[in-house]
């Protein structure tokens, strides 16, 4: 599978569509975080302005990636996909990705979704030729960036989430256009 660099245009060229953690939903995930992993374990970039350890106090359901141009517009039009309808869900999963150059870990939730969501994302990936490309999106709240830590810890940090988050309802407002680089949010 050939890199995004190999192809001749930055990942940062494409945006995302975010939908906003309620307060109570973001002070429970903040605690709860703060409560189960040390504070030296967690990472700060010096360099990239989202990587900075415990991100639940601006928890957002990430529900697509790879949004470019008038491409939401487009396929809203086109569905019957209604994001203002997006008004809670429950974690059914808790994961890890490995960061930049494995520099650091991402734990994030996974919350239940409808197949619209998945079928949108898949949609705008397809369109802008990043499909083939890039990693399956998985609709995803970021929890925390931990410092690499060994995989196992890594996986029994998880379970230890896992049992506190599973099942929890997670209340949503606010719905963004999150723009490339800038990072710029633009309500939809």
């Amino acid at each position: 599978m050939p890199s995004i660099r190999e192809k001749n245009f930055e990942i940062d060229e494409y945006g995302c569509v975010q939908i906003d953690v309620d307060t109570t939903s973001k002070v429970f995930l903040l605690n709860a975080v703060a409560n189960l992993i040390p504070k030296d374990w967690f990472y700060f970039s010096d360099t990239v302005s989202y990587v900075k350890g415990n991100v639940s106090a601006s928890a957002h359901l990430t529900i697509c990636y790879g949004v470019k141009n008038g491409d939401l517009n487009t396929k809203l039009k086109q569905t019957k996909i209604n994001l203002q309808n997006v008004k809670e869900s429950k974690i059914i999963k808790i994961g890890f990705w490995m960061g930049f150059q494995n520099r650091y870990i991402l734990i994030f939730a996974v919350p239940e979704v409808s197949k619209e969501i998945f079928e949108l994302d898949e949609w705008i990936r397809k369109n802008n030729g990043i499909a083939e490309i890039s990693l399956k999106f998985e609709p995803h709240i970021s929890l925390c960036y931990i410092k690499n830590i060994s995989k196992i810890s890594a996986i029994e940090l998880v379970k230890k989430i896992s049992n506190c988050l599973l099942g929890k309802t997670m209340e949503y407002e606010g719905i963004y256009f999150v723009k490339p680089i800038s990072g710029e949010k633009v309500r939809l």
